[in-house]
C-alpha cells in the first residue's frame, strides 16, 4: 500500500528522530542529498515537497518551522484540500500541528507523534485549547465530510460562545455516536440530536444525510457520511467523459451526495480499465477488484444477465460488487443502466471510527 505520510529531514539529527518514525507511521521518508541513504534523496527542499504536497495525506518536517512556512506557503489552497502539516523540532521536544490540524489530522497526529517520541504536541485551534469539540471532529467519529466548509467557522464560532446547535440526521447509529462523543466532553446540554424529520432549524444547525435534500435552511452545514460504494459494470474501453455523466445522473436520479460514495467496486477483470481508473483518481476514490468465484456467491437483486454471464462467466458484476465491498447482503438500489455503464450501489454499515 502506497503510504500517505512523508516525513522530511535535512540534518543528521533530524534524520535519526525522522527514522523512529517512519516504521509506527508507515511513513515515506525524504532525505537531503547530503545525508545518504535510507531514504528518497533530494537536493531542493521546495521542489519535492510540491511535488508531495498534493500526494500524501499528511506531511511531517523535522526542522525549524520558519524553513517550513517559507516552503509550504505557495502551495497553500484550502482548509478543504490542504494535507496535515506537522513540524517538529530535531531535539525532539516539540511537535507543532502547523496546517489543517481539524479536517486533515494534523492535531491528532501531532499527539500520535508526541506519544512515539515523547515530544509535547502543540495544539492551537480554539476548540482544542478550551477543552471543546470541533464540528470537524464531530464530522470525523460520525464518519462523514463536510461540504459547505465555508460554514465551518461560523459553527465553531457558536461552540466557543456555548450556543446550542441542532445536529439533525437519518443514520441513528451515527446521531448516537455523535450524542456519546458530546457526553464525553460534557457539552451535551444545549445542543439537540434529532432525526431530520423531527429536528426544526436552529442558529447553525448542523444536517448530516447522503441525501440530496431541497429546502434546507441556508445557514446548515451539511455532513455527507462516507457510507456509499458504487458497483460498476462497463464495457470495454470505456471514458472518463462517459464515467463522469453516468456518475452524474445515477447520483441525481437516486438522490445522492456525491460525498457520500467511498469507493467503486468491480471485478477484477477491469483492473487494467483506464477510464475507470482515472474517473476514481479524479474522485479520490479507491476500486476494490473482486474475481468471479466471489461475486458469484453473492446475491443478484435485479436477476441474472445472459450477456454477462456470455462474456464474464457470471450472472452480474456490480450489484456484487457493491455487496461484496460494503460488507452487505443488500443493495441501496438496484442496477441501472446508462448508456454503456451499470451501476448499483450498497450502504456500508456504520459501526464507528
Amino acid at each position: 500500500m502506497e503510504p500517505d505520510i512523508a516525513i522530511f529531514a535535512i540534518t543528521e539529527k533530524g534524520r535519526d528522530l525522522a527514522r523512529r518514525l517512519v516504521p509506527v507511521l508507515g511513513a515515506r521518508l525524504y532525505l537531503h542529498h547530503t545525508l545518504g541513504g535510507g531514504g528518497v534523496l533530494f537536493r531542493d527542499l521546495k521542489e519535492v515537497v510540491e511535488e508531495a504536497f498534493g500526494r500524501y495525506r499528511g506531511l511531517v518536517f523535522v526542522m525549524a518551522t520558519g524553513i517550513v512556512v517559507r516552503t509550504i506557503a505557495p502551495l497553500l489552497k484550502g482548509k478543504e484540500v490542504d494535507p496535515a502539516v506537522v513540524v517538529m523540532d530535531e531535539g525532539g521536544r516539540f511537535v507543532v500541528s502547523l496546517l489543517s490540524g481539524h479536517l486533515g489530522g494534523a492535531n491528532s497526529l501531532a499527539e500520535r507523534i508526541g506519544g512515539i517520541t515523547g515530544a509535547s504536541p502543540v495544539v492551537t485551534t480554539a476548540t482544542d485549547i478550551n477543552g471543546l469539540p470541533s464540528i470537524e471532529a464531530v464530522a470525523s467519529v460520525a464518519g462523514c465530510r463536510i461540504e459547505n466548509v465555508e460554514r465551518i467557522k461560523a459553527v465553531n464560532r457558536a461552540i466557543l460562545k456555548g450556543e446550542g446547535l441542532t445536529i439533525a440526521g437519518d443514520d441513528g447509529a451515527r446521531l448516537e455516536r455523535i450524542r456519546r462523543f458530546l457526553s464525553s466532553y460534557g457539552v451535551g446540554r444545549g445542543w439537540r440530536i434529532c432525526r431530520i424529520d423531527g429536528g426544526g432549524p436552529g442558529p447553525f444547525q448542523v444536517v448530516m444525510t447522503e441525501r440530496s435534500l431541497h429546502g434546507l435552511p441556508g445557514e446548515a452545514l451539511l455532513l455527507r457520511p462516507r457510507s456509499v460504494v458504487l458497483g460498476v459494470g462497463c464495457e470495454r474501453g470505456i471514458a472518463t467523459s462517459e464515467l463522469e455523466v453516468a456518475f452524474e445522473a445515477v447520483l441525481g436520479r437516486w438522490g445522492l451526495s456525491p460525498l457520500s460514495v467511498v469507493r467503486l467496486a468491480t471485478i477484477d477483470v477491469k483492473r487494467d480499465e483506464e477510464g475507470l481508473i482515472e474517473f476514481a483518481r479524479t474522485h479520490g476514490m479507491d476500486i476494490d477488484l473482486y474475481p468471479k468465484e466471489v461475486l458469484a456467491g453473492l446475491p443478484l437483486p435485479s436477476g441474472p444477465s445472459d450477456r454477462v454471464m456470455e462474456r464474464m462467466g457470471i450472472g452480474g458484476v456490480c450489484e456484487p460488487a457493491a455487496m461484496a465491498s460494503a460488507g452487505t447482503r443488500e443493495v441501496l438500489f438496484r442496477k441501472e443502466k446508462i448508456g454503456r455503464i451499470t451501476f448499483a450501489a450498497a450502504r456500508i454499515p456504520f459501526r464507528g471510527p
